[in-house]
């Protein structure tokens, strides 16, 4: 049943399915709380994990939820919600930068390891194309010739 839903994706929107499976594998559970252990300077583990905050937020940030409260309460998390406010309240700078920069090495990486980086089309700019198409050699040739 899985197979045959990740076929029809992948035959309808492969760059989804590409996307999708490249971010849960980089923003894993497991990652996000690998990035609290090893760079909290004060703020304790408990029972409320670091990476049960990010899923949290996400809704909030992608305006699928309205508020912190609301994403907590369709959350069914077992801590109370002054638990959730504390620990957001206390995550440090650290932190924060790391789940930055973590996910950005990786994604460096795997940019790398496809070749697909390039030099920077303004020099001391870093520029992205996110949506587009780059035409390989053929189809360039037979849209020239078409013209």
């Amino acid at each position: 049943m899985v197979d045959e839903l990740i076929e029809r994706f992948a035959a309808q929107a492969p760059a989804a399915l590409l996307f999708r499976s490249l971010f849960a594998r980089i923003y894993s559970d497991e990652k996000l709380d690998a990035i609290f252990a090893e760079h909290r300077e004060c703020q304790v583990e408990g029972t409320l994990l670091f990476s049960s905050l990010i899923r949290l937020l996400v809704p909030v940030v992608s305006c699928q939820k309205a508020s912190v409260n609301a994403s907590y309460k369709a959350s069914g998390l077992d801590v109370s919600r002054q638990a959730v406010y504390d620990k957001l309240k206390g995550v440090e700078a650290s932190v924060s930068a790391e789940l930055l920069r973590t996910p950005v090495a990786e994604l460096r990486r795997i940019q790398d390891k496809a070749k697909t980086t390039r030099d920077d089309l303004l020099p001391g700019y870093h520029t992205y194309v996110i949506d587009g198409k780059k035409f390989n050699g053929t189809e360039l040739v037979l849209r020239k010739r078409e013209q």
